[in-house]
Formats: structure tokens, sequence, C-alpha cells
């Protein structure tokens, strides 16, 4: 099933989900856009997607991750399975969907109009290795040769007759994905060899010695516990950093099928001490009544000194230093009077002079 484009999905959202993602991905509205289309650009952008996830709390990372490796369209009830909590057992239903649900606040997942949901195209991109995984075993062994491919695939007892290239990879891709043809050549390797892979939580490894590809083609036996991982496909290695990487299949299975362990969907609560409430009602009353003050100020300012924007709207640091210097306050406390202001519908902060609208003569 294709993925429908991200323009068609945004169109589905409804402004009260786009005035949110607005709020917590401000890089989509600023500077404003011309069209949904520009949104769409930018909400699939590798950058502000990863902003985004910058954001994003532990659970949503974890199941974004899951979701990722399972692929589209997503649902919680197949996500299930990819994740468990940090007590050891796999979340519910409801766990993920609210995990789902915070992707979906931030533009990282989109609905079409028959309920399914779908990736943003630019979380793959940015979440490179989801779980800590590797890359796939198509694309890190897609690099060798043919004759070494077939080799690879007779030691996974795989029958390669009359496959090209392209169908072998497939076959030895889905090789080892195979717990069972995983733990097969772990469990005949040489001493260490399982104990490398440190049970699929590891990614790279860095090899003892540079001739690996020498001492590979030499040793017939394989009795290195690297080279029997290189010589199995179960660690490919990069000729330029000398590092193996573990393909993500490979510690997928290893992991019984779960990409996200060790997260809590509701964290416990940081440390809490007793305060005085009445200390504190009457600290937000003066906190009011001094944002009160300084509004008022600065609405005269403003009425007789109009704020000049900048081209891309709202004020800039020199406009700001200017209104705390007529007010006599520090350049936080103008934009918590503008703010305030704003909120209450007595100034605009758009791309014209700041001036004080009709409400403010009330």
């Amino acid at each position: 099933m294709s993925s429908p484009k991200v323009l068609e999905l945004l169109r589905l959202a409804g402004a009260e989900r786009l005035a949110h993602a607005f709020a917590v991905r401000p890089d989509l509205a600023r500077p404003r856009p011309a069209a949904l289309a520009e949104v769409a650009n930018r909400c699939s952008s590798l950058r502000s997607v990863l902003n985004a996830l910058g954001e994003a709390d532990e659970w949503a990372m974890a199941v974004a991750s899951a979701a990722v490796v399972e692929g589209n369209p997503v649902t919680a009830a197949a996500l299930v399975p990819r994740m468990r909590r940090a007590d050891g057992q796999h979340p519910t239903e409801a766990e993920v969907g609210a995990g789902l649900d915070r992707l979906r606040d931030r533009l990282l997942l989109l609905d079409d109009d028959a309920g399914a949901a779908w990736l943003n195209p630019g979380l793959p991109a940015a979440l490179t290795a989801p779980g800590g995984l590797g890359r796939p075993a198509t694309f890190l062994l897609g690099r060798l040769p043919s004759a070494d491919l077939r080799t690879l695939a007779g030691r996974l007892e795989i029958d390669a007759g009359g496959c090209d290239k392209d169908e072998l990879l497939l076959f030895v891709a889905g090789a080892l994905a195979d717990r069972g043809v995983v733990d097969a050549v772990l469990d005949t390797g040489p001493p260490g060899t399982r104990e490398l892979l440190h049970g699929g939580f590891l990614r790279l490894l860095t090899l003892p010695y540079r001739n690996w590809w020498t001492a590979l083609q030499r040793s017939t036996r394989l009795d290195d516990p690297f080279l029997w991982l290189v010589g199995h496909g179960l660690l490919v290695i990069d000729a330029h950093t000398y590092q193996g990487e573990v393909p993500g299949e490979v510690a997928l299975a290893l992991r019984n099928g779960v990409v996200s362990d060790g997260f809590d969907p509701a964290p416990p609560l940081g440390p809490t001490r007793a305060v005085d409430v009445d200390a504190v009602d009457r600290r937000g009353a003066d906190r009011a009544g001094a944002t009160v003050q300084n509004v008022a100020r600065l609405l005269d300012l403003l009425g007789a000194a109009p704020g000049q924007p900048l081209k891309s709207g709202g004020l800039g640091a020199k406009e700001v230093r200017r209104l705390a210097k007529g007010i006599d306050v520090d350049e936080a406390e103008v934009g918590i009077a503008l703010g305030a202001a704003r909120i209450a519908g007595l100034v605009t902060l758009a791309w014209h002079p700041v001036v004080p609208t009709s409400a403010a003569d009330d």
C-alpha cells in the first residue's frame, strides 16, 4: 500500500490540529507560509522533524522507533509486541495509542480519511537507528560481490541456485531475520561468539585488527568470533572505519522482535515538597499586578511610538530593547507584557507597526 502525500493528509488534519501543531512546532509557521503546500514541505523536512523529536518525551520516542521499524500503516496493535515497558511486560494498546497521539500532535503521524495512520516521511530519515538497530541487511550486504554473497548464502544453508543478486539478498536477509537461523550460527561458532552481540543490543563493533579481510579469506575454519560473525553475515565490516555493523534484522531477531525496551509510558513524578499555599497566592497576585501595570505602560508607549516589526513579522531585539528602556523593565518583562496584551486583544503582532487596538481604549 503506497503512502499518501503529506499535503493530502494535512488537508484532512483540520484547523484545530494544525493550530496545535504550529504551537508545538513554531518553525512550521515562521516565516508565515504562503500556502499549505509550504507547511507540508517544512513538516517533513529533516531539520524540522529533528526539532520536533527533540521536544518529544521518551515514551513518544520509543513509540516512534517501533513505528519506523514496523512500517506503514501504523496501528497500536501492531506496535504492542514491538515494545516492552520497564517492568518487562508489553504495553497495552491504550498506552501505545497515547504515544501515537503525541506523535499526531507534532504531525509526525498523519491520518487519512479512512482512519489509517501514516508516518511523516521525515521520521524514518531522522531515526536512522531506531531502537539502536543497525541498517538493513539488504543495504549492508548489497555491497558484497555476488560470489561472496553466494558463499555467505551457502554458510547459511540457503539454496541459491538460479538466483540473481537481488533475489539472493532477499533470501539472505530473510534468513538473518529468523531467530532459529541466528541462534544456530551463534551456537556453532567459536567460544565468545554469542557474547559479542550482547543479546542484540549492540549495533557497532570495532575489530581488534585491521587486516580482517585477509584473515577472513585465509581462515577456512573461521575460528575467530569476529570472523565467524562476518563470514555468516551477522556482522558487516566498513573497510574505511574497521567497524562492524550488526544488521537490523539480526539484532531484532535476538530481541524477539522488540524494538523499544525498558521505557515507561507514565514515568514517576519527580520529588515534591510542601509549599505555603497562601504565600504562592500572594506572589501570584503580585506578579499579575506587576504585569497589568507593565501592559498599561507599554500600551501608552506604543500609542506614542508604534513598534516597528521585522520583515518576517514580530518585533526584533532592537525594538524590544527600546520598549524595555521606555517602561524601565528588562527585556524578559517586555515579552511577558506583549504576550499578555496580545492574548487580551490589546495589540496585534504581525507585519505592520505594533499599536494598541481599539479594545485598549475600553
